[in-house]
């Protein structure tokens, strides 16, 4: 699932960076996809749903992602 959400800022610099949410609950999902919304981050996010899936799309490149991956130095958050 990919949810796309457009950020209102005049610097895309942080906008162009895709977020990854590794959450395998459907409800934390939507919780935390409302709680970036509510802050104004409107990244795009991928969502993994386990562990593998995660360093699947981090580490198999651009044959997972849509669209293009310019750059293979992913930025981790714990939240």
């Amino acid at each position: 699932m990919t949810a796309k959400i457009n950020v209102p800022i005049d610097d895309r610099t942080l906008t162009r960076k895709t977020i990854l949410l590794v959450e395998d609950d459907r409800d934390d999902e939507e919780l935390t996809l409302r709680a970036l919304r509510r802050s104004n981050i409107r990244n795009e996010v991928v969502v993994a749903r386990d562990g593998q899936e995660a360093l699947d799309l981090l580490f198999a490149g651009p044959r997972f992602m849509d669209g293009e991956v310019d750059s293979c130095r992913p930025s981790f958050c714990s939240i």
